[in-house]
C-alpha cells in the first residue's frame, strides 16, 4: 500500500520514524483500511491527515461525467462517519459553470451525504460540486484539504417514435398530461368503423403500458381532455352523442384504475369543445360550449370536481350571444380563471368554488379570437390571443395581478398574419408566448 495516496505520512509533528516504527505503522495501516478516493476528484483530501485522516472515497456522478440527468442527486461517501451538522450550504457547495450556488437538501447517513437539487439542473450546464474542510468526521477529525469535481447535465433528445395504440381504426386529437414524477397520460379518440370511441395509455417508469377504452360505448365520442395532478392520478373530460344531443362526459384515473364514465351535462343544449384544469389536490373544473338551437345561442357553462363529485352546471358567459372557445387554468389552491370569445375576450374567476361576474378584458381594436389563459402559483396569469385588424392578425396579451386585468399589449409586430397563441408560466410569473 502506498502511504501517500492514502493521506497518511511517515513523519508526524516534526519526528523522524525510525525503520522498525515504519514498519510498525505500515501494519496499522494495513489494519485500518486506509482507503482510496475514487473517482479521481481533485483534492482528494488525504495529505497530512495522519492516520485518522478522513477522506472522500467515492462521488455521484463521478469526476468530468457527462450525460448527467437534471434531476440528478449529488453523493459523497467518506471513509468513516460524518457529523452531520459539519455538512452544510457553506460546507458541501454545487454551482453552474463557477457561479452561483445552487440551492438543494442536504441529507446524511453514517458515512454518506446526498445532496438534492431544489429545481431540476440546466440541460448541458457544467457544474461543479465543493467540499470543503469544514466537514469532519463523528470522532471530530475534519477533511484535511478540499475536495471538487465536476459533471455535464445531458442535452435530452427525443427517443424513437412509439406506437400507443391497438385499434384497428384511425386515432386523432390526442392529448397528453404529465405528473412531476414525468408519468403521463394520453388521450384521443379512435374510429371503430361505426363510431369514435375514447381511448386512453399510461407512461410509466419509462414506458407505455396497454391502450384501453375509458367510455361507456353509448355514442360517438371525441374532444378528449386530460389533466394530472402531482400524485400521479388525472381527470379526462369529452363530447359524446346522446341520441339528438351531446353531453360532457368525465371518467377519473385514480390508483391505477380508470373508473365508470360520468354525464355531468346532461341537459337540452349541444355540448362542445370541453377543456379541463386539475389542481394539485386532485381537485378539477371543466369548461365547455352549450349551444341552443332553439334560441341560436351559445353560451360557456362550467362544473367542478372536487372530493369525488362534479358539482351543478354553472353558467359562466356574458350572455350576448355567440360565447365559444373557452380555456381555463387553476393554481395551486384551486382558484381559476376561464376566458372565452364573446364578440370580445371576457374571463370569469373562480374563487372558493364560485364563479363571479364575467370581465371584459380585451380593447376594441379589431375582432379577437382563440384566447389563451396560464396562472402562475400566486394566482397572477397572462391571457393571449389574437386579433385581426383589418389588414393582417396579430397576438396580443394581458396580465392579471392583485390590481386586476392590464391593458392590452401588443406583443407580436410581424408584418404578416399570425394566429392561435399558446402561453405558458413558471413559478415565479414569468411567461412564454409562441
Amino acid at each position: 500500500m502506498d502511504a501517500d495516496r492514502c493521506g497518511c505520512a511517515w513523519t508526524r509533528k516534526g519526528v523522524d520514524m525510525k525503520p522498525w516504527m515504519i514498519g510498525a505503522l505500515f501494519s496499522m495501516v494495513v489494519t485500518l483500511g486506509c482507503a482510496e478516493v475514487q473517482g479521481s476528484p481533485s483534492g482528494t483530501g488525504g495529505a497530512g491527515g495522519g492516520l485518522a485522516a478522513l477522506t472522500v472515497l467515492t462521488t455521484e456522478p463521478p469526476n468530468r461525467a457527462t450525460d448527467v440527468s437534471p434531476d440528478t442527486d449529488l453523493r459523497v461517501v467518506f471513509s468513516e462517519a460524518v457529523d452531520p451538522s459539519s455538512v452544510t450550504d457553506a460546507s458541501f457547495i454545487v454551482r453552474e459553470n463557477g457561479g452561483t450556488s445552487v440551492e438543494g437538501t442536504m441529507v446524511v447517513e453514517g458515512d454518506t451525504a446526498t445532496w438534492s437539487p431544489r429545481d431540476a439542473l440546466t440541460l448541458l450546464g457544467a457544474y461543479e460540486a465543493l467540499v470543503t474542510t469544514e466537514v469532519k468526521a463523528e470522532s471530530g477529525v475534519e477533511l484535511p484539504s478540499e475536495v471538487s469535481w465536476t459533471f455535464t447535465i445531458e442535452d435530452r433528445s427525443w427517443g424513437d417514435a412509439e406506437l400507443i395504440e391497438t385499434g384497428s381504426g384511425d386515432a386523432a386529437v390526442p392529448q397528453v398530461a404529465l405528473d412531476p414524477s414525468g408519468n403521463a397520460i394520453a388521450v384521443w379518440q379512435q374510429d371503430t368503423g361505426e363510431r369514435n370511441r375514447i381511448w386512453a395509455n399510461r407512461f410509466e417508469d419509462g414506458a407505455w403500458g396497454p391502450s384501453q377504452s375509458i367510455e361507456d360505448g353509448s355514442g360517438n365520442a371525441t374532444s378528449a381532455q386530460v389533466a394530472m395532478d402531482p400524485s400521479g392520478d388525472a381527470l379526462a373530460v369529452w363530447r359524446q352523442v346522446r341520441g339528438n344531443r351531446t353531453g360532457i362526459y368525465s371518467s377519473r384515473f385514480q390508483d391505477g384504475v380508470w373508473q365508470t364514465p360520468e354525464l355531468i351535462e346532461d341537459s337540452d343544449y349541444i355540448a362542445n369543445r370541453p377543456v379541463l384544469a386539475v389542481d394539485p389536490s386532485g381537485s378539477g373544473v371543466a369548461v365547455w360550449e352549450r349551444w341552443s338551437e332553439s334560441a341560436q345561442a351559445a353560451y360557456i357553462a362550467a362544473s367542478r370536481f372536487a372530493a369525488g363529485a362534479w358539482s351543478q352546471v354553472t353558467r359562466i358567459d356574458k350572455d350576448q350571444g355567440i360565447a365559444v372557445q373557452p380555456q381555463v387554468a387553476l393554481d395551486p389552491s384551486g382558484q381559476g380563471i376561464a376566458v372565452w370569445y364573446e364578440g370580445r375576450i371576457w374571463a370569469n374567476r373562480l374563487e372558493d368554488g364560485v364563479w363571479g361576474t364575467p370581465q371584459l378584458i380585451q380593447n376594441d381594436i379589431g375582432s379577437p379570437f382563440a384566447p389563451q389563459i396560464a396562472l402562475d402559483p400566486s394566482g397572477n396569469g397572462i391571457a393571449v390571443w389574437h386579433q385581426d385588424n383589418g389588414a393582417e392578425s396579430n397576438i396580443w396579451a394581458s396580465r392579471l395581478s392583485s390590481e386586476g386585468w392590464s391593458n392590452p399589449e401588443l406583443i407580436e409586430r410581424n408584418a404578416s398574419n399570425a394566429r392561435y397563441p399558446r402561453i405558458a408560466l413558471d413559478a415565479a410569473g414569468n411567461g412564454i408566448a409562441v
